[in-house]
């Protein structure tokens, strides 16, 4: 950590601002990131799921709207009933390879395509059934013929395709559930990451605000406490010089203040102890000459008398 005590206040601030405004950046992606798999498995029970499962509805309706026209083919009916009737099977049928090719297209898994291609098969067992041999007898009036024919093939195939659709009903609404659960699970998994990140990213500013406000602070503190020893004229104070930014220069300024102080009581202290031994050796003399004053006023008594 000395390269960082050593940089300026105002790099360590902004580094400190980096950090935090980095950690945000951090959480930020995470969550996207997060919410866009949240979104992906959303928009694939819209985009895939529900429209198959839709699709395989609309493919049931028909068929069975087709089994109800044959059947109603096989009723005694009369030549514009029964023309009637041949139009709306074909219809249904040129609705039914219309849901069909939309249905391929939504096609997601091997299993999936599996069934589906088992149910073109029935459905064009069946298909070829009716149009080559049951709607034939019908308009032959041969409506026995044709309705042993039906029983006896063509319910069978209209059963095998029916269970067909209804695994591939299941298989779809299967399938729109377990992205609805793997969307939950996403979710919940995202939130605790979410909120771990964020508690790191909290800790992480609040140590970082703590490291660097001590490294500001700490210096100042010391700073303060010998400002104050120095004004109750205490001059055995130390700083140490712990950084190169603006507080250690200004703990370098002090202490070299400090050292100055120390020098100039010293030189003022020599030259105190100067001026007393000056005044010792001024006083000295003054005593001799007194002697000597009266020595001479003596002397001076005695040839007078």
């Amino acid at each position: 950590m000395a390269w960082f005590r050593n940089l300026n206040i105002r790099t360590k601030l902004l580094c400190s601002f980096a950090v935090v405004v980095l950690l945000t950046v951090v959480l930020g992606l995470f969550s996207i990131v997060e919410l866009a798999k949240v979104n992906a498995t959303s928009s694939e029970i819209e985009t895939n799921w529900l429209p198959s499962v839709q699709a395989v509805d609309e493919i049931a309706l028909q068929f069975n709207q087709l089994r109800r026209l044959e059947l109603q083919l096989l009723l005694p009916n009369d030549a514009e009933s029964v023309k009637k009737y041949d139009k709306r099977m074909v219809d249904t049928g040129e609705a039914l390879q219309k849901v069909k090719a939309r249905y391929e297209k939504l096609i997601s898994s091997p299993e999936e395509q599996k069934l589906y291609d088992e149910f073109k098969t029935v459905h064009e067992k069946y298909d070829s059934l009716v149009k080559n041999k049951v709607i034939p007898l019908v308009h032959e009036q041969k409506l026995s013929e044709a309705l042993m024919l039906n029983r006896n093939e063509g319910s069978p195939l209209f059963n095998a395709g029916l269970e067909v659709i209804h695994k591939l009903s299941e298989l779809n609404a299967k399938g729109a559930t377990d992205a609805s659960h793997r969307g939950d699970k996403l979710y919940a998994a995202s939130r605790i990451m979410v909120m771990v990140i964020l508690a790191v990213c909290v800790l992480l500013s609040v140590v970082l605000a703590l490291i660097v406000s001590r490294m500001i602070t700490a210096p100042l503190i010391g700073a303060v406490e010998v400002a104050n020893r120095l004004a109750d004229g205490d001059l055995t104070a130390q700083i140490t010089v712990n950084s190169k930014d603006e507080v250690g220069q200004l703990e370098a300024a002090m202490a070299h203040m400090l050292q100055s102080l120390r020098t100039l009581v010293g030189q003022t202290v020599q030259i105190s102890a100067g001026i007393a031994s000056a005044s010792t050796q001024l006083q000295s003399t003054s005593e001799q000459i007194a002697t000597g004053a009266e020595e001479v006023a003596a002397q001076t008594g005695t040839v007078a008398t």
